[in-house]
């Protein structure tokens, strides 16, 4: 098995909704996305990867078998040193 498991875009927002809704609900389930992962003890990681088309953030989800938080560790910090949404603001309301 590969040190890293699998990687997942999330497109946890309806198009049609506006800003305040998607932000809404975003926080109605925090953990929607991260459950898997925490139910079954594999190490995850959330890195910024662009904004939807709302201008809230949109996060990248990466997750590696156990025991390997450094190689995902790693493979964030060279994702944020190869691309700026790290340092992107979304737009003001």
């Amino acid at each position: 098995m590969s040190a890293i498991m699998c990687s997942f875009v999330y497109g946890l927002l309806r198009s049609g909704s506006s800003r305040q809704t998607e932000m809404d609900a975003l926080m109605a389930q925090p953990t929607r996305v991260t459950l898997p992962f925490n139910f079954i003890g594999l190490p995850a990681l959330s890195v910024p990867c662009g904004f939807s088309p709302r201008g809230t953030p949109v996060g990248m989800q990466l997750a590696a078998k156990p025991f390997a938080e450094d190689i995902l560790l790693r493979l964030g910090y060279a994702y944020q040193k190869a691309t700026e949404w790290h340092a992107a603001a979304p737009p003001l309301l």
